[in-house]
């Protein structure tokens, strides 16, 4: 579990388990403790204060048809402050409408 997307730094967490349900990815896991990586506690703390709301998945493709991804590979789970793809982000705000 990754802070943005930043492999190069340590990660934030670890996902437990990620499964497709009901066409969505779920994903639970656990943040760091305080005494391993800081950021991951801000980042808790702020998932759980509903400032971070986002996640997003890093992943290369496998398949294409045209500009559908038939199949990829799931490289890492991320909280994101704002995610990449404008489909999520649409979605976001739907939610946060109803």
């Amino acid at each position: 579990m990754l802070w943005a997307h930043d492999h190069w730094s340590m990660p934030i967490g670890l996902t437990e388990s990620i499964d497709v349900i009901d066409g969505k990815l779920v994903a639970e896991g656990v943040f760091a403790p305080e005494e391993v990586n800081p950021l991951a506690q801000q980042v808790r703390r702020a998932y759980e204060a509903g400032i971070v709301t986002a996640t997003s998945v890093g992943f290369i493709v496998k398949e294409m048809i045209g500009n559908e991804i038939t199949k990829a590979e799931l490289l890492e789970f991320s909280f994101v402050p704002v995610p990449a793809n404008p489909a999520v982000a649409d979605l976001m705000k739907q939610r946060n409408m109803d």
